[in-house]
């Protein structure tokens, strides 16, 4: 499932940084049950925005240096 072992699990419903899941997955803020393949697509989700957020970083920033290295 998401996250370690150890970490609480985030809420994929609220917005609230304090919004965990427990043991059972039912969130503490909005009292949601959650199975664990909507925690794992919620986990899967985030791990793709973030590959694609530093893919288009590193794009970026390769750009830049090229457009330096040219003037």
């Amino acid at each position: 499932m998401g996250g370690d072992d150890d970490e609480a699990l985030d809420c994929p419903h609220c917005e609230s940084q304090y919004a965990e899941l427990d043991w059972n997955l039912r969130c503490n803020e909005c009292d949601t049950q959650f199975t664990e393949k909507q925690v794992d697509d919620y986990y899967e989700k985030l791990r793709i925005d973030a590959m694609n957020f530093y893919t288009k970083l590193y794009e970026k920033q390769e750009l830049e240096t090229l457009e330096e290295v040219t003037e």
